[in-house]
């Protein structure tokens, strides 16, 4: 088959539409694990409440913790864990927190729409990425 600018374009639409198509599989996928993470936090969050005191976290901690790409505070090859509840390395001897631990810190720390946070560390920022979208400023 010879290639002409036809035959170009139709194959970019081709690469494009299988592109689109793998994007739209990795998001479902992403999306099976988090929910998945995000049913895990919450049986911990009722085993712990004995501990911790803290018997339910309240839904826009959850939906912090769905809209923060956990995978991209995570180095390349552990992003198919990223959605894992444990810590896992980010490099220097530092890890990312486990998301229940997020998760219980956030809660405890009783973000409001109106705070502004100082958050300091050496981690990933997966902490302040989760509270930007809890608070005013981060």
């Amino acid at each position: 088959m010879k290639l002409t600018s036809k035959n170009g374009a139709f194959m970019r639409v081709i690469l494009l539409l299988i592109f689109c198509i793998s994007e739209v599989i990795l998001a479902g996928s992403r999306r099976n694990e988090l929910m998945a993470l995000i049913n895990e936090i919450k049986k911990d969050i009722q085993a712990t409440a004995p501990q911790t005191g803290v018997e339910n976290l309240s839904e826009p901690i959850y939906r912090a913790l769905e809209k923060t790409p956990r995978e991209k505070f995570v180095l390349d090859k552990y992003s198919k864990q990223a959605y894992k509840n444990f810590p896992l390395p980010i490099g220097f001897g530092q890890t990312i927190s486990q998301p229940f631990i997020v998760a219980i810190m956030t809660h405890l720390l009783a973000p409001k729409k109106e705070h502004r946070i100082l958050e300091i560390g050496s981690g990933s920022g997966y902490q302040a990425a989760v509270l930007s979208h809890l608070v005013k400023e981060v």
